[in-house]
């Protein structure tokens, strides 16, 4: 019913707050799933986001022989940046696991 209601209240914008509303609920769940892992005694390593610039350049410094999973997003849900040279950590990846 609260779709319903949203829709007709922001005829005008409805797709701004639909998008809004999907952006944080992906976020909540990424978060959600690592902070799950890590009461398992999963190690969880969380690398800051800012400076975005440099991110990926930070992300693959973080591998390891012991990284099991990188996750991330190309596109950052805050502020929409995208983040540069998402190679680089491929390249990382490529270079412990192949």
């Amino acid at each position: 019913m609260v779709s319903w209601v949203d829709a007709s209240e922001h005829v005008d914008d409805k797709w701004a707050l639909a998008f809004e509303k999907a952006r944080s609920v992906k976020a909540f769940s990424m978060h959600r799933h690592l902070d799950r892992l890590a009461e398992e005694s999963v190690e969880v390593v969380r690398v800051p986001v800012d400076p975005v610039d440099t991110l990926s350049e930070r992300v693959a410094a973080a591998i390891t022989p012991r990284t099991a999973a990188v996750m991330l997003s190309a596109v950052m849900f805050k502020d929409a940046a995208i983040v540069p040279d998402l190679s680089a950590v491929t390249v990382k990846l490529a270079s412990h696991f192949l």
